[in-house]
């Protein structure tokens, strides 16, 4: 996910839900205790840049490849109450399609079920748990916020998503890519234009097709990424490594030797640093105050960093793991990635973590899998820009 470009991506924007801070209907509670929006905001990262680049690396860049997209596919003419599979999809076939759906916003009555659906596949919808855990359900001014939809089929969900403010359609369907068309017509039905799709492979790149098939429609940004999973009782991490090269946490004052490694990993991802700089400062050092970013200094030199963009639960997912190119092959990820799994395991008491990086990320992928991140599927991180949309 961040990366040194090792990094899966961790950005300033990115979200972090305590496991005792949770949207209900009754509104943001900490410990069964009424908290006010104020306190659930400031837990929040803004998570523009996270989604847009989460992703993880070695420490050790080589180019992005481009992967192939293909620009064709079925329009999304659908309603919400008909399967319309996209063309050359597996399930097309076996589709009945005459299945009734239902697509609706959902309402705190439906919150309890769209957690547990959620929860069931939380490796690929931590930016959905977390966003719902501290933005609630519905549109509001925050850029990850966004009017969460339900997909049901004989009144059981099949598919949650969410089109932000900022454009990114978050969605989990559980890997069924037929649904798209449904999904995509229900979104375009709002005023905000679908910018980016990230979520689970299939669905997301069924997504993307559909998107891609309008000429007003341009790719910017198409990466399908290596999904991996960590189980901390399991980490193999050198202990002694965040001690020589001093790594820790990263606090407030160490913005502004953070700000030009994050800047420089986003420009390897061809990505603009979003937002302002007064609300990337902040974002951070929100952060940095939930000991979610940490770093790798050289003398008083910061020359690594990597972070959590989303957590949930038991769950941490980290992002904007990033070396610079002259501190590379020094061990400077491994240290940071090691001193991040310490204080998930010890102050964070996690369970998992999360990332996802890129397929053709070598060095991030020999990185991660030597500290026994298991990879457990695809993760699609898509974005785009349609021309003429407003916003």
């Amino acid at each position: 996910m961040l990366g040194t470009r090792a990094a899966p991506g961790d950005s300033p924007n990115s979200c972090s839900a305590p496991a005792d801070i949770q949207y209900d209907s009754g509104g943001f509670s900490r410990n069964g205790v009424a908290a006010s929006w104020g306190r659930a905001r400031s837990l929040c990262w803004l998570m523009r840049q996270a989604m847009s680049a989460s992703r993880g690396s070695s420490g050790v860049h080589s180019p992005r490849s481009r992967m192939p997209i293909s620009h064709t596919g079925a329009s999304a003419t659908t309603t919400s109450r008909a399967h319309e599979p996209v063309a050359g999809t597996e399930r097309e076939s076996s589709i009945n399609p005459w299945e009734r759906q239902l697509i609706h916003h959902v309402t705190d009555a439906d919150l309890e079920r769209v957690r547990a659906f959620l929860e069931a596949h939380a490796e690929t919808s931590l930016f959905l748990l977390s966003n719902l855990a501290l933005l609630g359900p519905r549109l509001g001014d925050h850029p990850n916020s966004g009017n969460y939809q339900l997909l049901e089929e004989r009144g059981r969900v099949a598919a949650v998503f969410c089109l932000t403010r900022g454009g990114n359609l978050l969605v989990q369907a559980a890997g069924r890519a037929e649904l798209a068309g449904p999904i995509l017509k229900a979104c375009e039905a709002q005023p905000i234009a679908v910018r980016g799709v990230i979520g689970e492979w299939p669905t997301a790149n069924a997504l993307w097709r559909l998107l891609c098939a309008d000429p007003r429609f341009q790719p910017l940004h198409s990466v399908k990424d290596v999904l991996y999973r960590l189980s901390l009782s399991a980490a193999r991490v050198d202990r002694d490594a965040g001690g020589v090269l001093h790594a820790r946490a990263l606090d407030a004052q160490d913005f502004d030797q953070w700000e030009p490694l994050n800047t420089a990993y986003l420009a390897e991802l061809d990505l603009p640093a979003q937002a302002a700089h007064a609300q990337r400062k902040a974002a951070f050092v929100s952060g940095a105050r939930a000991r979610l970013w940490w770093g790798v200094f050289e003398g008083s030199r910061l020359a690594a960093i990597a972070g959590l963009n989303a957590t949930y639960g038991s769950f941490g997912q980290v992002g904007g793991v990033y070396t610079g190119p002259k501190d590379r092959r020094k061990g400077l990820a491994r240290a940071a990635m090691s001193r991040l799994i310490e204080d998930c395991t010890e102050h964070h008491r996690f369970a998992r973590l999360i990332l996802f990086t890129g397929e053709d990320n070598h060095a991030a992928r020999r990185l991660y899998e030597s500290l026994g991140f298991e990879a457990r599927g695809a993760f699609a991180l898509l974005l785009g820009e349609r021309r003429g949309a407003a916003g």
